[in-house]
């Protein structure tokens, strides 16, 4: 069965290089999807994972394309369960959809795929109606905005907004967008019409859900998705902190006014006023919205460790019960618009204050609190919560940096898999790092931890841009110190097209940089990872080690010191070393691309930085900066 399998995967890879007309299916992507196909064959139950690292140019996504069109082709139709994959962003799940998955389509007509998106991607048409007949709250520039959106979805299949070929503010499409808490579901007069429903519709019919971690990890709690028995979750080293943030709850004086506007508005009111409790209302809600910044506002700043101050807690959440019991009072077995929004309001205060009090007395155990501009937070502590999740599925997650130093430990132990019944697979990139990629430190660098850091990078960095003829990202751990140094090396840097994070958005920077001779890109975290540009080198100028004042990252670093280990050890380090390897990762991303990789930290030498060092790809290292021009095309600037 092993060599059916096997030959099979390879077969169909074949014709997939065929279709894209490339010269030969590589060595590590035959394997990925020969794993992958006698794992779906093994792991008939649920319980069962694979955690598969595919470096650079390994061309992971058709393998795992692959491997899944042939497992499903092999099982009867009526035998069929749904497979979802997630992507870590929207844009990427785009590039899958448009990019990949027509090839497959064409090669598998009988397999279907379908995306799945967060329902705030989709136009609420009643919300729209309601925003296009008059509202007095608006603007000049939203209601000239609501009136291009409303032309648009006269002509739109989808009510997509990636499909709009205009951009309009935040502001305009939250306030028309699909939102669970103001969905009335079946009872709405536009439901036969409803975008939402009908992309639902569609996934039912679906093989495979194209969709990204968002939106899995709402399914978690909101059951948006169909049932589906298999995940493969792409871009897995973003999952553990996805999941950390999807259970962040956040407490805000906007929350309060969204609850305090929809009772206001003429639904509810028309409820009130039948049952004769306007007055009533308008007393209860008078000082609330005060409480509530009184409230936020004598919260620190910064990690809560005890319970707060429990009186303004407390009125808080009276005054949430007091307006629920009130619009409770005006509910009847009366099926109607106004019926549908006194309850959705009562949900939300209800959530509310469930939410305040769990604040209020630290009710959640393995959870951190803390306050935030203004604003309440807390959140668990662990990914223990992904557990029954992984039990319930057969699942694949997959990146191109999952290991430390060869090990899969980290990564299983961070989203909680269970290690018995996890198989893992390393495939190292098929690109040449060892003879096209060098690996400069300066001789006589300085250490973050010393003064004369920044005037180190600021004499340093001219230096190496000038040897590279341009195509540089210099990639900076904070915006501070990529402000201080930029300023500084602008001047001296006349012959390059500089560009710094900020002057404008992301894609507008690749766009430029893409685009302009000479290029060098000033960037931080953002741009360590999802770039794919032609460089001649990358900058890093300080190890990317997250410093643990995050609430969630202080708590987590504490519980592993409390258990009599070094968080350093087991946290930072493989952290680091990840960051490091996506950021090195932006620099050969073809088989004939040579380049360089500068660490400007001193610190990668240490002893503990040999895990780091573990962790990248194998290449020739350096303290000779002559070096760097034997690595570089012809044209250079002297």
């Amino acid at each position: 069965m092993k060599n059916k399998l096997n030959s099979q995967a390879k077969n169909a890879l074949n014709k997939i290089v065929n279709k894209l007309n490339q010269s030969e299916v590589r060595l590590e992507q035959i394997q990925m999807t020969q794993f992958l196909s006698r794992f779906l064959d093994y792991a008939k139950n649920p319980g069962q994972a694979s955690v598969i690292e595919a470096g650079t140019g390994v061309g992971k996504t058709f393998a795992y394309l692959t491997a899944f069109c042939e497992y499903i082709k092999s099982v009867p139709i009526d035998q069929r369960s749904k497979i979802v994959i997630a992507t870590n962003t929207i844009n990427l799940q785009e590039q899958l959809i448009k990019k990949d998955i027509p090839v497959l389509q064409e090669l598998y007509p009988g397999i279907r795929f379908e995306k799945a998106k967060g329902r705030n991607n989709y136009v609420c048409l009643r919300q729209l109606a309601e925003t296009d007949n008059g509202n007095l709250f608006i603007n000049d520039k939203e209601e000239k905005e609501i009136k291009k959106i409303s032309d648009w979805v006269y002509n739109s299949e989808t009510g997509d907004r990636s499909e709009m070929d205009f951009e309009v503010e935040y502001t305009t499409w939250k306030s028309i967008a699909s939102d669970a808490a103001s969905c009335y579901g079946n009872n709405c007069p536009y439901y036969s019409d409803c975008y939402c429903e009908r992309a639902k519709k569609k996934l039912k019919k679906a093989d495979i859900i194209i969709t990204n971690h968002a939106k899995v990890l709402a399914n978690m709690q909101n059951e948006s998705l169909p049932e589906y028995s298999h995940i493969l979750i792409d871009e897995a080293h973003n999952f553990e902190n996805n999941a950390l943030k999807a259970l962040t709850i956040e407490i805000s004086l906007q929350r309060i006014k969204s609850i305090i506007r929809k009772i206001n508005g003429s639904y509810c009111q028309a409820g009130l006023r039948r049952v004769k409790k306007l007055t009533t209302m308008n007393a209860t809600l008078q000082g609330i919205e005060s409480n509530t910044q009184e409230f936020l506002d004598s919260l620190p700043e910064g990690r809560i460790k005890t319970a707060i101050d429990f009186v303004k807690g407390e009125l808080l959440i009276t005054q949430l019960n007091a307006v629920i019991g009130i619009l409770q009072s005006a509910l009847s077995e009366e099926k109607s618009i106004i019926q549908n929004e006194l309850n959705l309001v009562i949900e939300e205060a209800a959530k509310l204050s469930i939410e305040v009090r769990a604040f209020t007395f630290q009710e959640f155990e393995s959870h951190v609190y803390w306050g935030k501009n203004g604003k309440a937070f807390f959140a668990p502590t662990s990914t223990s919560f992904l557990k029954s999740y992984w039990s319930n599925k057969t699942a694949v997650l997959t990146s191109a940096t999952i290991t430390v130093a060869g090990s899969f430990k980290p990564f299983i132990w961070g989203l909680n898999l269970n290690p018995n019944k996890t198989y893992s697979l390393k495939l190292n990139s098929p690109f040449n790092y060892k003879e096209n990629a060098l690996v400069y430190t300066p001789a006589k660098a300085v250490s973050p931890k010393e003064s004369q850091y920044n005037e180190y990078l600021i004499k340093t960095i001219p230096e190496i841009i000038k040897k590279t003829g341009g195509k540089v990202f210099v990639l900076f751990t904070s915006f501070a110190m990529l402000n201080a140094v930029y300023e500084a090396i602008e001047a001296d840097l006349s012959g390059f097209k500089l560009l710094r994070q900020g002057q404008g958005n992301k894609d507008y920077l690749l766009q430029e940089f893409k685009n302009s001779d000479k290029p060098v890109l000033f960037g931080t975290d953002s741009f360590w990872e999802g770039v794919d540009e032609d460089l001649n080198c990358v900058i890093i100028t300080k190890l990317p080690f997250a410093v643990p004042t995050d609430p969630i990252e202080e708590a987590r670093y504490e519980i592993i010191k409390n258990a009599g280990k070094n968080p350093f050890i087991m946290k930072s380090i493989p952290t680091c070393a990840l960051k490091l390897k996506q950021g090195a990762g932006r620099l050969i991303r073809n088989s004939e691309k040579r380049g360089v990789i500068v660490i400007c930290d001193p610190r990668i030498n240490a002893k503990w930085g040999k895990p780091i060092i573990h962790t990248l790809p194998e290449m020739l290292w350096t303290d000779n900066i002559n070096l760097i021009d034997t690595y570089m095309p012809s044209s250079k600037i002297s």
